[in-house]
């Protein structure tokens, strides 16, 4: 059809039998209209294409689109004299759908020429490749003579040839060390605050010792339990301070730097209580402290020397007591308690 509407046009006017204006109208990320133009005129050295907003025997219109698969769709309109002719088909990038509607648009106008000169190019001999020079090899100086009297002095000789020194260097010499078995120390200072283990709130400041490994962790901790001023029913309230001491072992889950530890572990101290004004004859009493520790926890380490933390944990404690006012329960002991606390942790080395 394109060759009929081609040879109308040669018909019509034949100064200008092949005169075509191309009207490129592909996506941003594809513009090659003057690409594909360059590869019409190797494809088809005869066609004249106009260059500017002219007049022309054939128009052809060039819609380059990508669907979403990511391919690259073609639709290519030629209107002539006998009509408007489409064609569409898929390439697979920007630069294979210049190339096709190139050679599409030089089939479609002489197709036997295009052939024979595609022919010819696949026919073409080789040229042959020029032989390398021989290398030249400059003659070795003279050794120097020898004299064979048992007087005369030695002569050193030195070889012209090094062969140099062979050097065997193992690339895993320049790869990092194995993770797998690395153990690193972190010092971290955590603060923060919930219920236990008196039925109060509480706040905590703690102080923490790690050795960690690809898997696992070990801590050792301290905390000091900063003084509250819970009520003593409905007689006043008491200032309640503390502390503990303890040890933590933890499961550790990775994705990439974030860390997932799972924790358990125990610790014992001591609560102490004094009751305030009004509170007549005031004296100091202490609860020991024996708890299992049961949480999960969450680690960011934006770079390889520190961590940022978060911990959730339980409080399940041993033993169970209180304080008393006149022989009365006033403070006691919280069944389960809860603590959250956040901080920095400093990794060496």
């Amino acid at each position: 059809m394109i060759t009929k509407l081609l040879v109308a046009a040669l018909l019509a006017s034949a100064p200008a039998a092949h005169d075509l204006q191309v009207r490129w109208a592909g996506a941003p990320e594809c513009q090659g209209g003057q690409r594909m133009i360059e590869r019409l005129e190797v494809l088809a050295p005869e066609l004249s294409v106009a260059r500017a907003e002219t007049s022309a025997l054939v128009t052809a219109t060039v819609i380059i689109e990508r669907d979403p698969r990511r391919q690259w769709s073609v639709r290519l309109e030629l209107d002539g004299p006998l009509g408007v002719e489409r064609r569409t088909f898929v390439a697979e990038s920007c630069a294979v759908a210049i190339d096709a509607t190139a050679l599409v648009l030089a089939v479609a106008i002489d197709p036997v020429a295009v052939a024979a000169r595609i022919n010819e190019e696949a026919h073409a001999p080789e040229p042959r490749p020029k032989p390398e020079p021989e290398p030249q090899f400059e003659p070795a100086p003279p050794l120097p003579a020898r004299s064979e009297g048992p007087d005369a002095p030695a002569v050193a000789v030195e070889d012209e040839w090094d062969p140099g020194t062979l050097v065997i260097s193992d690339a895993r010499a320049d790869r990092p060390p194995e993770q797998s078995g690395r153990v690193r120390f972190g010092i971290a200072a955590l603060a923060g605050g919930g219920y236990g283990p008196m039925q109060a709130g509480s706040a905590t400041v703690m102080g923490r010792l790690a050795v960690i490994g690809q898997r696992w962790r070990v801590e050792l901790r301290g905390a000091w339990l900063p003084p509250l001023r819970p009520p003593l029913n409905d007689r006043g309230r008491a200032r309640v301070d503390g502390f503990t001491v303890g040890a933590l072992g933890c499961n550790l889950f990775h994705a990439g730097p974030v860390e997932f530890p799972l924790c358990a572990g125990i610790e014992a101290g001591a609560v102490r209580a004094r009751a305030l004004e009004p509170i007549q004859n005031p004296e100091m009493a202490t609860q020991p402290i024996v708890e299992v520790v049961l949480g999960p926890g969450l680690s960011w380490a934006p770079t390889e020397r520190v961590a940022l933390g978060l911990e959730v944990q339980a409080l399940i404690p041993f033993v169970f007591g209180g304080f008393a006012l006149d022989n009365q329960t006033a403070l006691d002991t919280a069944p389960v308690g809860i603590r959250a606390l956040a901080g920095v942790e400093i990794r060496l080395p």
